[in-house]
């Protein structure tokens, strides 16, 4: 049974854009609302696990961490970002 992975998400604002960037592999979506942007960032996560499923292979296998600079966004944020179980 697979009790699912963390993968802590930074937001932050890039112009007119939001943008959610995952700090354990380096996946990031944008969109102009928050409501757009969790969509957005949830079609591209379900969409490489179902992907990765019916290949038989781990989904992030072979994905690197996000570059330092988000990390560095992360650890200087007021509040901690959610975190999101897939």
């Amino acid at each position: 049974m697979n009790d699912g992975q963390v993968i802590r998400v930074v937001q932050f604002r890039e112009g007119p854009w939001l943008v959610a960037q995952c700090l354990e592999v380096d996946i990031a979506a944008q969109g102009k609302t928050e409501d757009d942007l969790l969509y957005q960032l949830n079609r591209l996560l379900v969409g490489r696990i179902l992907a990765s499923e019916k290949l038989g292979v781990d989904p992030f296998a072979t994905l690197p961490p996000a570059p330092q600079r988000y990390w560095d966004m992360y650890s200087e944020a007021p509040a901690q970002p959610a975190k999101i179980l897939v």
